[in-house]
């Protein structure tokens, strides 16, 4: 019996790792929000995978190739990064970005965060999308 348990454990955090997860270095409370945002806007759609090497490659604006979405976050609003981030993913407008996350050819995809402001002048956040 306690196998089956230690079995039903692992398969449950293999199906929530990324792919390639070694190449992820935003934080993980970021990640999740963000492939949450994700599955609940590709509803009804063929679930994609977060790919950490996907991740890496948008933190390094080595986007050539790949769908991109930039959603620019508002500085010293008063509000959390979490909050400016619920609220950019869950306002997005009908259009190419919403388009983009939306694509059931979409399989992978990989975003970085710009969500500090005492190092970075812009906040946002950019995702890479991998059509197959």
């Amino acid at each position: 019996m306690q196998w089956l348990l230690v079995l039903l454990s692992a398969t449950a955090l293999l199906a929530e790792t990324p792919e390639n997860p070694i190449d992820c270095a935003m934080a993980q409370h970021y990640r999740k929000k963000i492939e949450n945002f994700h599955k609940e806007l590709r509803s009804g759609i063929p679930e994609a995978k977060y790919d950490c090497e996907l991740e890496r490659k948008a933190r390094l604006d080595k986007i050539d190739g790949y769908g991109t979405i930039k959603i620019n976050l508002p500085k010293n609003n008063g509000k959390s990064v979490d909050e400016n981030l619920k609220e950019a993913f869950t306002k997005l407008p009908e259009g190419k970005k919403l388009r983009q996350i939306k694509d059931p050819q979409v399989t992978k995809y990989g975003c970085w965060g710009k969500f500090y402001s005492q190092i970075y002048n812009q906040l946002s956040v950019v995702c890479i999308y991998d059509h197959k």
